[in-house]
């Protein structure tokens, strides 16, 4: 399957590696939620977003 392209949304439920492992190797961009249950790995991106980040991407600047 060729995803390329495709940028998919969906829920915490099919946010496992696998479902997104799958979409990365048929080519397809994600957005996905994480919770505050992801432990470290939520506070990393909350880390990594910060608002000075966010305007820089907005910006273009990435």
């Amino acid at each position: 399957m060729n995803l390329r392209g495709v940028i998919a949304t969906w829920d915490v439920l099919n946010s496992q590696t696998k479902n997104v492992e799958a979409f990365i190797n048929a080519g397809g961009d994600y957005i996905i939620p994480i919770k505050g249950n992801q432990g470290n790995f939520y506070n990393d991106l909350s880390l990594y977003f910060d608002s000075k980040r966010c305007e820089e991407i907005i910006a273009g600047n990435t």
